[in-house]
């Protein structure tokens, strides 16, 4: 079935409840666009605007934008901006218009990578100009609903890119493609592990799913 449009880089997908698909994708001008499936039908794309021209960046294996639903009607999109900031834009039930976009600053030389482990609780990542691994996190829960703040988690990534699962509420397992091109892995459950190598030579970046707690 052919959705149409001129697209720049691979689309992302998220369903925030059942029956409902939003897609997105950065178009040839550099601006998101959206689309959605509901009620059987799916709708036009509509420009969500933002520079993402060079979203595609160093890595074809980076998707140019992540999305996330942290909750029935709740539906986020990231993406690096040209500026190499990461930007997010945020769907208001309330108002039935989309928010933003929101710049959350860093410099990042990949795209950034969404993970929701509870309602309210959103988790994102990038690689940073120094190939290092970067984590910033929203819950409705804590910080007056501010972003927690750019941190470093360490390690080198050559792929400017990292899969991110939650097995479980309070978990997240992480992995990516080191500078020797093998892959490492790192966890958070109350705290987080050290990097662990996982050995392997891989030329793309990693994807990873959880069937369940304690399984990847």
């Amino acid at each position: 079935e052919d959705l149409g449009g001129q697209l720049s880089g691979e689309p992302v997908a998220c369903s925030m409840y059942s029956g409902r698909l939003d897609v997105f994708a950065v178009g040839a001008d550099g601006a998101a666009y959206h689309k959605y499936y509901a009620d059987g039908t799916w709708h036009d794309y509509q420009n969500l605007g933002g520079d993402f021209k060079l979203a595609p960046m160093l890595f074809g294996s980076a998707l140019p934008l992540t999305t996330v639903s942290w909750g029935k009607n709740h539906l986020d999109v990231y993406g690096r901006g040209a500026d190499g900031a990461i930007y997010q834009k945020w769907w208001n039930e309330a108002k039935s218009q989309w928010e933003g976009w929101h710049n959350l600053g860093g410099q990042f030389k990949g795209a950034p990578v969404a993970v929701c482990w509870s309602p309210g609780r959103v988790d994102l990542f990038g690689i940073g100009m120094d190939d290092g691994l970067y984590h910033n996190y929203w819950d409705v829960n804590l910080n007056n609903q501010k972003w927690g703040g750019w941190e470093p988690l360490g390690g080198k990534f050559k792929l400017g890119y990292v899969s991110v699962v939650s097995q479980a509420p309070g978990k997240l397992d992480i992995v990516g493609i080191g500078m020797d091109d093998g892959m490492y892995h790192k966890a958070w459950n109350n705290g987080w592990t050290d990097w662990k190598p996982l050995g392997g030579k891989f030329s793309q970046a990693p994807s990873m799913v959880s069937a369940g707690d304690g399984f990847l």
